[in-house]
């Protein structure tokens, strides 16, 4: 069922797509001027997410340029590790997201050998003693923790139960809910209930939801699904007098300190938390409560930059693509015009700036790693790699999906 059934248009809305082309012409020369600073190979802050990028704005232009750029890359990356550099097991910045990036790309027809021609079968039982050490530690991170490697191993097709046993084994019950501990990376926080997807609880039910495709246990996971949705349903903020949906990643309040990206980003923001749980309320067929999240998506779609408080962060995790690209998968679901609205008015700050506003700027001149620059979240190539998936159809942003548990 559709929840906004009533709201949404036969009207078929499309994007300008001369300006995004202007603006992926200009990312791809950004990214090949810079290409000989990035020292890291991962998928979210290196060199495999910008490969990446390359390989789809081939396919977009048919420019065999772009073509060899990504293989470049891919390339470097496989000699980095046939040297022996030292990378980390998990999705964001090592082992992980590098081997999904060649999977995802051999199954794009791009490379002629997936991870496992490369690495051999052991990469499997690998990741896996790996993401169980990790839950060990409580580590449910889905950018550096278990739940990446989980989310890849089950992309592949391989047997994730031995982790699901360990994540049921370390959940906490209360009532109907179901809930995790996230370990807090910073010391400053060590009383914050994670909710948020991309380190918390909305993350390991994203990664449930996927498994629940696969998986020969679906009555049992379904149970849980329900049981998690219920407690980040609890979690919503009942005050028509507060902004914020959910409690602040950082102050674990309903108190706004960090402005309208944060808010809607997809890492730590309401948007992430939203969305995920419309999916699983979705597929519980829950259409009262899912009715009630709908409500508040359309909330988030009217939010707008403040005027006065600087030029908006225009990167995926969160800024202004990563909120267009949440708001084309929605306005794609529900052809809601709401929707697309939200997603072209958070293109437009992208456009507008012509990669020239002072948080780019500022970025591109700052002291932080020369990856995280052009990378997929905080970098020119997730903008890229998104406006391209703006004008692509569904089937080519569902795959990519599974990367950012969309």
């Amino acid at each position: 069922m559709n929840p906004l059934k009533g709201n949404s248009s036969n009207v078929k809305h499309k994007y300008d797509e001369g300006k995004l082309n202007y603006l992926l012409n200009l990312i791809s020369i950004k990214c090949e001027e810079n290409n000989i600073y990035i020292n890291n190979d991962g998928l979210f802050n290196g060199k495999s997410g910008v490969s990446l990028f390359y390989f789809y704005y081939y396919s977009h232009t048919k420019s065999e340029k772009y073509f060899n750029l990504g293989s470049k890359l891919i390339l470097e990356i496989l000699e980095d590790l046939n040297r022996g550099k030292l990378v980390t097991p998990y999705l964001s910045n090592g082992l992980c997201g590098i081997v999904w990036c060649i999977d995802h790309l051999f199954e794009k027809g791009y490379l002629s050998d997936p991870a496992e021609n490369i690495f051999g079968v052991k990469l499997y039982d690998s990741l896996t003693n790996i993401a169980i050490e990790s839950l060990s530690l409580n580590n449910y991170d889905y950018s550096h923790g278990a739940l990446g490697i989980m989310a890849y191993l089950n992309a592949r097709g391989k047997d994730v139960s031995p982790i699901l046993r360990k994540i049921i084994d370390n959940s906490n019950s209360i009532g109907n809910e179901v809930f995790w501990n996230p370990i807090i990376f910073s010391p400053a926080l060590p009383h914050k209930k994670d909710l948020t997807l991309a380190h918390g609880n909305a993350g390991v039910l994203a990664v449930l939801l996927q498994l629940l495709e696969k998986t020969k246990e679906k009555k049992m996971l379904r149970e849980i699904i329900k049981a998690s949705s219920n407690y980040l349903l609890r979690g919503i903020n009942r005050n028509s007098n507060v902004d914020l949906i959910f409690p602040d990643y950082v102050t674990n309040e309903y108190r706004n300190e960090h402005g309208i990206n944060m808010q809607l980003s997809w890492c730590t923001g309401d948007l992430g938390i939203l969305y995920t749980l419309h999916k699983a309320l979705n597929i519980l067929n829950e259409d009262k409560e899912n009715e009630k999240i709908m409500a508040l998506l359309e909330k988030c779609a009217f939010k707008r930059h403040e005027i006065g408080s600087g030029s908006p962060d225009l990167f995926f995790c969160h800024g202004c693509i990563g909120h267009a690209h949440i708001f084309n998968r929605l306005y794609r679901e529900t052809r809601h015009s709401l929707f697309f609205t939200a997603s072209e008015y958070w293109l437009n700050h992208i456009s507008e700036s012509k990669l020239n506003s002072s948080i780019y700027k500022n970025q591109i001149n700052s002291d932080l790693p020369n990856s995280m620059k052009l990378g997929l979240i905080n970098g020119i190539s997730g903008i890229g790699l998104s406006l391209i998936l703006l004008m692509s159809p569904e089937s080519a942003i569902r795959h990519f999906g599974e990367m950012f548990l969309l």
